[in-house]
């Protein structure tokens, strides 16, 4: 399943999209190993309608690695994806970080695991606080959150990450490169999918939050 020298070994984060409302460049890394999370990724599942089969790129550098889906994947499973990925075996949930790309007159964001049960939390490009719940793709922005630095990069440089990760072309470590096929079952057709804030707090949001 590992190719080495593929595309994914070349690839460039790309900071901005071309235009308003285009699909934005997104990753998903974590302090795994790529065959670890190969086997976390075949493992996902989710219930609901449509099948849609996507491939996954997948990079992996000095013990990290970085997982793009395209492009085109609904926002809430991006969120999704990362949440499942919080469970990777061997992997700190503190040590994984998502990121989304600025794309036309939207900023770019990052989250990470958040002390509330499926949620996610971290800051735009902007500066500005977010807070995602996954199972609905509901956010709120603005506020406190639990301590976050200001950038991915310095989260990521805070964790041990090899510089320049998001980039892989540029971390001056070996890669190792791989694809591979999810099918996502897409629950979230036209659930959220720009990405609006729902709530007007974190804590108007936590307690929307369905209790079990």
């Amino acid at each position: 399943m590992v190719e080495e020298g593929s595309e994914m070994a070349t690839l460039q984060w790309r900071r901005r999209g071309s235009a308003h409302g285009a699909p934005a460049e997104r990753r998903i890394i974590l302090h795994a190993p790529l065959p670890v999370v190969e086997a976390r990724l075949t493992s996902y599942e989710a219930v609901c309608r449509s099948p849609k089969p996507s491939v996954l790129q997948l990079a992996e550098t000095a013990g990290w690695t970085v997982v793009r889906p395209p492009s085109s994947l609904h926002p809430a499973l991006f969120h999704n994806l990362a949440l499942w990925l919080l469970e990777t075996p061997d992997c700190p949930p503190s040590e994984l970080v998502a990121l989304v790309a600025e794309s036309g007159d939207r900023p770019g964001y990052w989250l990470r695991a958040d002390p509330s049960e499926d949620c996610l939390s971290g800051r735009q490009t902007d500066g500005v606080s977010i807070t995602v719940a996954v199972m609905e793709n509901s956010i709120a922005r603005g506020g406190p959150i639990p301590p976050a630095p200001q950038s991915a990069e310095r989260l990521l440089q805070l964790l041990g990450a090899p510089r320049g990760i998001a980039d892989v072309a540029s971390v001056g470590h070996p890669v190792r490169a791989s694809q591979i096929e999810v099918t996502f079952e897409n629950p979230f057709d036209g659930l959220n999918e720009l990405n609006l804030t729902t709530h007007g707090s974190r804590a108007e949001l936590l307690r929307s939050i369905p209790q079990l």
